[in-house]
């Protein structure tokens, strides 16, 4: 070994700092060059810690720091359930991903972040009190499922963490279908374990969980069998699509809508059905607002029930449900009011204001100040609730229906031009027999009307 290290020294002027040299060896070698490790000792490699047996269990730690932060962040973030998912998974859960290469979460540290997550995304309290259960206000089975099955996206860690392994197989049966064996660090050795029949704990793990993939054929027949996923146009396999394979392959229908029994009498009593909705959430570019009439079809807004003073509205003493809060109570007349009044100096239909404008099928100018409009409502009854001293004049409302009209304006082409249609009938890009505008006048166009909107 002494002379590969002279050599390569030698090839590229370099020289060996022996004070700074250990040698990790499973056994007890004499004659080294540099001293060797004692059992105590690790040296950290690529983030990873080894000793002379091997990997050093890091994980644990990482999941604690993961829930330190998560932790300290809930106080200072205010987020709506999407901003706290995309908090969640970029600066949360993302610690974890490159050191579950490697090692494997016990079952015990999963339900001890799955208990800090529920808390993080649906508590209402501050701090954390783990020996407070969090009363979810979306289940678990449902939270997994996407965004537009009335889901929230949401991790399932156990089968997340298994598919991270079974995606590194996948990944090493590509490279061996494509003959690059030689050109990936560890597909050679993998090749020989398997030839060999003599795979290491890791390998024998991760092919493991592969093997709980669908498989056309008896993979336990060959040592190294083909890959069970076609690739996509880039040629590879993401972590994604074998997560997904893997929720698929537990259940066919993790991800199909399944309407709770509040959606049920939404459709039925009300003509609410929510599929319309969540097909049309993407045109809502209010993040609040969007949160808001995703809440109301999910049946996810945080209501009080089950306490008779708690359970009533703080404007006028009725039940407060989703129904009466937004569509029925006095404390609407005000903001829907001023709704009609902008919507009609702008040429904007004015919406009838029923429990059906959450369907979301007028247009997306008005779809996204109905939206605005719920926003406000709820801001207002959290502001009673909560006994804040906010305004809630006409004057102010008007104000900030007109700054959302705006902001609503600038966030999208489309809605632009809708806009610039609706006040400017008679511009003559947008008739059917005129060609498309360039991309410079039509940019100059939106700019100018967007600096010369006039709200009386």
């Amino acid at each position: 070994m002494d002379e590969w290290i002279q050599l390569f020294c030698k090839a590229t002027s370099s020289k060996v700092n022996t004070d700074k040299c250990v040698i990790m060896s499973p056994g007890s070698p004499t004659n080294l060059p540099y001293p060797l490790m004692d059992k105590e000792s690790k040296e950290r490699y690529l983030g990873y810690y080894f000793n002379q047996f091997g990997l050093v269990p890091h994980l644990p730690e990482r999941i604690d720091k993961v829930i330190n932060d998560l932790i300290r962040w809930k106080p200072k973030h205010n987020n709506n359930y999407r901003g706290k998912l995309a908090l969640l998974k970029t600066y949360g859960l993302s610690q974890l991903n490159y050191f579950t290469y490697l090692e494997s979460p016990s079952h015990e540290a999963i339900t001890r972040l799955e208990k800090v997550i529920d808390w993080f995304m649906f508590s209402n309290d501050r701090q954390y009190d783990p020996t407070k259960p969090t009363k979810r206000t979306m289940s678990k089975k449902r939270s997994i499922r996407s965004i537009d099955q009335g889901g929230l996206n949401l991790w399932d860690l156990n089968a997340r963490f298994r598919a991270q392994k079974a995606w590194m197989f996948e990944r090493f049966l590509h490279e061996v279908k494509n003959d690059r064996v030689a050109k990936v660090s560890f597909a050679q050795s993998w090749m020989d374990q398997l030839n060999q029949d003599k795979p290491n704990d890791f390998v024998r793990l991760c092919r493991s969980e592969w093997e709980k993939l669908t498989q056309p054929y008896d993979v336990s027949r060959e040592a190294v069998p083909k890959p069970a996923m076609e690739p996509d146009k880039r040629g590879r396999v993401p972590l994604k699509q074998v997560y997904l394979q893997r929720l698929t392959i537990a259940n066919e229908k993790w991800n199909v809508y399944d309407p709770t029994p509040g959606q049920k009498i939404l459709a039925t009593d009300d003509r609410v059905y929510p599929m319309n909705a969540l097909a049309a959430l993407s045109t809502i570019v209010l993040p609040k607002g969007r949160d808001l009439v995703w809440k109301y079809v999910t049946k996810c807004l945080p209501l009080v029930r089950g306490d008779p003073v708690a359970s009533t509205c703080v404007t006028c003493g009725k039940d407060e449900s989703s129904k009466h809060l937004f569509f029925q109570c006095k404390e609407t007349t005000l903001p829907v009011k001023i709704l009609k009044e902008v919507t009609a100096a702008n040429n904007i239909p004015p919406p009838v204001w029923d429990i059906t404008l959450l369907n979301l099928k007028q247009t997306p100018m008005t779809i996204n100040l109905v939206a605005a409009t719920l926003e406000r409502i709820w801001f207002r009854r959290n502001d009673l609730r909560h006994q804040r001293d906010e305004p809630f004049t006409e004057q102010y409302l008007r104000a900030r229906l007109i700054s959302d009209m705006r902001h609503i304006i600038k966030r999208g082409t489309r809605l632009c031009v809708l806009f610039i249609y609706n006040r400017s009938p008679s511009a003559s890009f947008l008739s059917s027999s005129s060609p498309p505008p360039s991309s410079s006048i039509l940019s100059t166009t939106i700019n100018n009307n967007i600096n010369n909107i006039i709200i009386h």
